[in-house]
């Protein structure tokens, strides 16, 4: 899987949690200070992402994730879409 398919994936996946399909989602964009994402959403975005990915995160790699890019990062690592 490509690093654009994963991020139009991902994008969807955003989008959904935060109620919003105008929102310009970049590889770049800040999950708290530019997507707004709370602690509640974090999280569900995490499961989300699990879930779409079939992949499992481990909880100590949580606190990595600050940008879309983070999780395009850990997923292009672990093989995702192979």
């Amino acid at each position: 899987m490509s690093r654009e398919e994963i991020l139009s994936r991902l994008t969807g996946v955003i989008q959904e949690i935060i109620c919003d399909d105008s929102v310009e989602i970049t590889e770049e964009s800040s999950l708290v200070d530019e997507l707004g994402l709370d602690s509640l959403e974090a999280m569900e975005l995490m499961m989300e992402v699990e879930n779409e990915f079939d992949v499992t995160i481990p909880e100590s790699e949580i606190g990595n994730f600050s940008k879309v890019k983070d999780f395009i990062d850990y997923l292009e690592q672990n093989h995702v879409g192979e």
